[in-house]
Formats: C-alpha cells, sequence, structure tokens
C-alpha cells in the first residue's frame, strides 16, 4: 500500500485519480481549496470514497506548508505526491495582461514548487519518495491560444528535470505526465479574455480561441476511448512501479498526438543523455537504493 498526496483533487483529473488509487488499495490525501465551503459537497464524496481531505491552497505558503504537516500526521507517511492541481488558459496571448500570466504561474509553477519544498524534506529523511507532476503536451508541443498555460507547463516541467537531477542522491524519484486535452471540469474553468475587445486589432481571429475549443470538445465527444480515465489509470501504473524504475516522462492520448509527442520526447531524451554524459553528470539521474 502506497501513501500519496493528490493536489486539486476536488474535480477534473484529481478528482479521477484519488478514486483510481483509492480502488487500487492505496491511502490517499486529497488537497481541496475551501473544503468546508464552495467545495464541501466535493470533499465529501472524497471523503465517503475513503480519501482523507486536507484543505490546500497552493499559492499560499503557510496553506501547502499547513497541507503537507496534515497529510503526513494522518496518513503516518507519505510516499508520493501527485502535482495535479492547475488552471488553464485560453486566448490571444497578448490579450492577457502580467497580472493573468501570474494568476496561471502561481498554481501551475510556483504551485508545484510550493507543495515539492513542503514535501521534499519528509522524502528525504525517509530516504524515498516520488513527485508526479501532471503536466501537459502542450509543453512539449505550443499550440495557439495557449500562451499562460503552455509556457507554466514548460516552466513546470523544466522543474521537474531540475529535480530529477538533483534529488536521486536522497533517493527521491521525478516523473511527469503529459495527456492530450481531455473533456473535464478543468476546460470550463479557463482563464479567456474579452473576444470583442480585441476583435478591432485582430478582426475575426479573435474569435479563433473560443472556435478552437468548441472543435477539441468535438473530438473528444468522437472518439469514446480519449477518455480522461486513461490519466488516472497512468497515474496508478507509475504508482506500481518499482522504485527506481519508473520512466520519467509518460504521454497519455488516444487523438493521435502523443506518437508525435513521443518522438520529440525520444529524441530530447537522447541529447539530455549525450550532455550528462559529457558533462560527467550522467549518474546523477540514477535514483540511489535505499
Amino acid at each position: 500500500m502506497t501513501n500519496v498526496l493528490v493536489t486539486g483533487a476536488a474535480s477534473g483529473f484529481g478528482r479521477l485519480i484519488t478514486t483510481t488509487l483509492l480502488a487500487a488499495g492505496h491511502q490517499v490525501a486529497a488537497t481541496v481549496l475551501d473544503s468546508h465551503g464552495r467545495r464541501s459537497a466535493a470533499a465529501e464524496r472524497l471523503r465517503a470514497e475513503g480519501a482523507e481531505v486536507v484543505d490546500m491552497d497552493v499559492t499560499d505558503d503557510d496553506s501547502v506548508r499547513a497541507g503537507v504537516a496534515t497529510a503526513v500526521e494522518r496518513l503516518g507517511r507519505l510516499d508520493v505526491v501527485v502535482n495535479n492541481a492547475g488552471r488553464g488558459a485560453l486566448g490571444l496571448a497578448e490579450s492577457f495582461s502580467a497580472e493573468d500570466w501570474k494568476r496561471i504561474f502561481d498554481v501551475n509553477v510556483f504551485g508545484v514548487q510550493r507543495v515539492s519544498q513542503a514535501v521534499i524534506p519528509h522524502f528525504r529523511e525517509r530516504h524515498t519518495g516520488l513527485l508526479l507532476l501532471i503536466s501537459s503536451m502542450t509543453a512539449q508541443l505550443p499550440v495557439p491560444f495557449q500562451g499562460p498555460y503552455g509556457a507554466s507547463k514548460a516552466a513546470a516541467e523544466a522543474l521537474s528535470e531540475f529535480y530529477r537531477l538533483e534529488l536521486p542522491q536522497f533517493g527521491i524519484e521525478s516523473a511527469v505526465i503529459e495527456p492530450n486535452g481531455f473533456r473535464t471540469e478543468f476546460l470550463d474553468k479557463n482563464l479567456m479574455t474579452d473576444v470583442e475587445a480585441w476583435r478591432p486589432v485582430y478582426g475575426d481571429f479573435a474569435a479563433m480561441p473560443a472556435q478552437a475549443l468548441a472543435a477539441y470538445n468535438e473530438q473528444f465527444d468522437a472518439i469514446a476511448e480519449h477518455d480522461p480515465q486513461l490519466v488516472a489509470d497512468a497515474v496508478r501504473d507509475l504508482v506500481a512501479m518499482p522504485h527506481g524504475t519508473r520512466p520519467f516522462r509518460t504521454t497519455v492520448d488516444r487523438m493521435g498526438l502523443g506518437a508525435v509527442t513521443d518522438r520529440v520526447n525520444s529524441f530530447r531524451e537522447q541529447i539530455r543523455a549525450d550532455l550528462w554524459s559529457q558533462m560527467g553528470l550522467a549518474d546523477l539521474a540514477v535514483v540511489r537504493a535505499v
């Protein structure tokens, strides 16, 4: 049995990941923002399924530290952290203000760092642990109209790359899951800008982000096997692997983009291996046995 902390568990991937891990026999501390207020119903559902619900706002240092401490206290230890909490954005890159970009990065990048920094001392003390990031294929393959989101996921993956090299000496493993887009509640919560405000500059092109979202949803509906449960299953399978043997990147897709992303990742992985070898750093990525 593995003890797992899942951030952003109230809906979307986080909810599916939590219920899937519980069904596999693991213990899960599921973080929920405002579990006694506007997300109380979601929190109650998670509790009914067997999760330990922990209040956490990944944009607040004190909240994260307290949430991780609570999770450790309730479960006794943590073996895996799934950095899933995220915020989407859809629109013309120019239309997002600096404050918009900060809001996205505060969740998708700084939130990941806050949670990781809070749990790493616990992992280091135990000489084991897995930091698992739920990223996106847009981190590797930028597509129009997802500027703040894609950039934030690329930054979060870069952070995971640094941890991949700096933490294995303590027995701490890092991994990334890169899903394609899926139809979940996440899409309904995208930060979007005012189309009409930008129509005088971009013309009809200003409406393209919304049209693209509608087209994505049509594709999702047309391919039944492209189910968000695939992401939860990928997390379950990674958690079950022996420590130190997990692939660093795992793509999840049934729409054809996964094969393209895999080719990109394979090429870049070879470049990384060559670079690390030339610099004498290849051994850094080897997770030390307890």
